[in-house]
């Protein structure tokens, strides 16, 4: 090649090459979106607010307010925030990764690789620190500190035994990068950080923050509850409930939960009636037989996962076996009763057959709020599952009932999954 053409080739690359670092850089970024009316939806992240995400799908613009969502899931592309010995919860929940920590008239300045200046943070918002050495023990010391019900700020010492620790109880006062200034027992003492695996802070009423607009997990997880979102190029810009601005990218970011307050499985709430009647009575006092009944929370009878059988999808006439992680596993002659929690307008679930007993089961359910029936039906095994959506707005309590079918208590296992409650 004359030389005056390679010149010129290599002149336009380099014009081409910080377009290429771009390109590079910014590569479309796959989301995964459940709501309150879409189970699952994966999309390319356009932008994300306070107010709603909208994603690309198939070259279409989607948007989904806030108040619709319940959960974002992210590729786990990155390593997450830089690590760090010591991290700090505070008490609305938010727990971060730091990189010093002092204290001075009961106001932290702590530095973290998920803000760019020093953030400053009074001592009544903080619950817990933990120092170099800490981070592989928390779960040996904050046990023991949970039971012991301090009134007073508490020091959590190492012992030369590892797996030990002392707790001295009294008043944190100021910290340097290498002592902590401490009351205790009606004298300041000075205790060197370096023999310090944690340390907490009492309050004695809780204190209000905001309610979260959803909490963000980090890859390794951390989380924090937020308050405001922003998107900020490669980069997500929020604000806590606490009002602490922080950042970081979103190759770091693990998922998104939005469905506080939205959501609820009928398997997580408390029933205000939990019955079952056998075809046949048993002695009374054989209370393990009457237990052989009794409705199974997010497990089968048999103590297996919650499963169903569903057709392929192929033309063969297979059976696809599908698992969920919740549900109630329900015998004939099964009442249940729940205290709707307030505002919530659906009650969604599937209901169907265990795969065990698909040849012989057969149930009748009946679903009632307030008095009204809005389902009835027979399951029967030898059918596909029965996808079930109620609506259930202003009502006070659900009542569900199994009752037998046309082979009485043989082969009688329904599973409902996801039955769940819906804002």
């Amino acid at each position: 090649m004359h030389k005056h053409i390679r010149h010129r080739v290599f002149f336009k690359a380099m014009l081409l090459l910080p377009w290429a670092s771009v390109a590079m850089c910014e590569q479309p970024l796959q989301v995964t979106v459940s709501t309150l009316d879409v189970p699952q939806l994966v999309g390319e992240l356009v932008d994300w607010s306070i107010d709603k995400i909208s994603l690309r799908d198939s070259g279409q613009l989607l948007e989904f307010p806030s108040q619709e969502l319940l959960r974002l899931e992210f590729q786990a592309s990155g390593k997450g925030v830089a690590s760090s010995e010591m991290s700090v919860e505070l008490v609305d929940g938010s727990r971060f990764p730091i990189s010093s920590y002092e204290v001075t008239d009961r106001i932290a300045t702590v530095e973290t690789p998920m803000s760019t200046e020093s953030l400053t943070i009074p001592t009544e918002q903080i619950r817990l620190v933990e120092f170099p050495g800490a981070s592989n023990s928390t779960q040996s010391w904050l046990p023991k500190w949970e039971k012991k019900e301090f009134t007073g700020d508490v020091l959590i010492l190492s012992k030369k035994n590892a797996a030990e620790f002392d707790f001295l109880s009294g008043v944190i006062n100021d910290i340097s990068a290498s002592q902590i200034n401490f009351t205790w027992e009606g004298d300041t003492i000075t205790v060197k950080r370096s023999k310090v695996a944690a340390l907490t802070y009492y309050h004695a009423q809780p204190r209000d923050s905001s309610e979260p607009v959803c909490w963000l997990i980090l890859n390794n997880g951390f989380r924090l509850p937020v308050a405001g979102i922003a998107r900020d190029g490669e980069e997500l810009r929020v604000t806590t409930t606490l009002g602490l601005p922080l950042q970081f990218r979103f190759n770091e970011i693990k998922s998104a939960d939005y469905s506080l307050g939205k959501l609820a499985y009928l398997s997580d709430l408390v029933p205000l009636l939990e019955k079952w009647t056998p075809l046949l009575q048993f002695p009374s006092a054989d209370e393990r037989v009457k237990f052989l009944g009794m409705p199974r929370h997010n497990t089968s009878f048999e103590g297996s996962p919650l499963t169903l059988s569903w057709p392929a999808e192929d033309d063969e006439g297979g059976i696809l076996v599908k698992t969920y992680s919740k549900g109630l596993a329900l015998r004939g002659r099964t009442e249940l009763e729940y205290r709707l929690p307030r505002d919530m307008r659906r009650f969604k679930a599937v209901a169907g057959i265990d795969p065990e007993t698909l040849s012989q089961g057969n149930v009748m359910l009946t679903i009632v709020a307030d008095g009204e029936t809005l389902f009835e039906s027979t399951i029967d095994g030898k059918q596909p599952p029965v996808s079930i959506d109620l609506d259930i707005a202003q009502k006070k309590k659900l009542q569900i009932f199994v009752d037998y079918g046309s082979n009485l208590d043989l082969g009688d296992r329904l599973h409902l999954v996801e039955a769940r409650l819906l804002k």
